[in-house]
């Protein structure tokens, strides 16, 4: 069985070289399964990676690992405030032909989505695309997650707010629990951006917050609007399975939606 994971990367002031790769590469050696390669351990297989600049948003997705591709690499590849991905990993010497429909970046316009829950049924499937937008139906694809994402982006526009050029973030959080209504069932986790914020739907599993040790942050202030302290960057990981603790480096998040800004990666936003 192919293991999943999702992670979203938060940058306040994108710009490259990334000065915090050496944090990322830390957090993804303890917790991301197959990252560190141990011959007795799990095994990446493929992943795929999202960002979005302005209006355009931009995957690279390796559905099938060749000779030196490297996980960091894409995940840092564009400069951009937001970046999610999706990684498949699996146990060791388990043949799997092709993680693509488990790793997809859903996408529509500057919006892009990962998400990890239970399969579909088809009726589920048939009735959330009869239930689309026109527009949004003709952007249909085949995998639960595009079908998923649509849903979301669906919930948006009822609420007035997916042709604004950026959604408020109460809307954002108010689409997410429409789909976590829609899909009652099992485990639902969904990651969504725009680019300048982003939205998580968490139900089920662990959702887990990084921060960037402060002695590798770069050496400009960042504040949010109450003059507290704020981190320039924020890493999300959501993986299956409940850790007893919550690791060192890391806040374990509670089940429920939320977003970000990615002017302020660590603001967290409930109602």
């Amino acid at each position: 069985m192919v293991g999943l994971t999702l992670a979203a990367l938060l940058d306040a002031r994108p710009n490259r070289p990334f000065w915090g790769r050496a944090w990322v590469e830390q957090v993804l050696t303890k917790h991301l399964p197959g990252f560190d390669a141990d011959p007795s351990g799990d095994e990446l297989c493929g992943w795929s990676v999202g960002a979005a600049l302005d209006n355009e948003t931009l995957v690279q997705s390796r559905p099938i690992l060749r000779d030196r591709a490297d996980p960091v690499e894409d995940l840092l590849r564009t400069p951009a405030g937001c970046i999610v991905a999706a990684f498949a990993s699996r146990a060791p010497n388990m043949l799997v032909s092709d993680t693509a429909s488990s790793i997809r970046v859903a996408r529509y316009r500057r919006w892009m989505g990962v998400r990890n829950g239970d399969d579909l049924t088809s009726d589920q499937r048939s009735a959330s695309r009869a239930d689309l937008p026109d527009f949004l139906a003709r952007a249909a694809g085949s995998s639960d997650t595009e079908i998923v994402f649509l849903r979301y982006l669906a919930a948006l526009h009822e609420l007035g707010a997916l042709g604004k050029a950026y959604a408020p973030h109460d809307a954002i959080r108010a689409a997410l629990r429409a789909v976590g209504e829609r899909f009652p069932d099992g485990p639902a986790n969904l990651f969504v951006s725009d680019g300048r914020t982003l939205g998580i739907l968490h139900r089920g599993g662990t959702l887990l917050a990084f921060e960037p040790p402060k002695d590798v942050r770069p050496s400009r202030s960042w504040r949010v609007d109450t003059g507290e302290p704020s981190a320039p960057a924020m890493l999300f990981l959501w993986k299956a399975g409940p850790p007893p603790d919550a690791p060192d480096g890391a806040e374990r998040i509670s089940e429920g939606v939320l977003t970000v800004p990615v002017a302020k990666p660590s603001l967290l936003e409930r109602d």
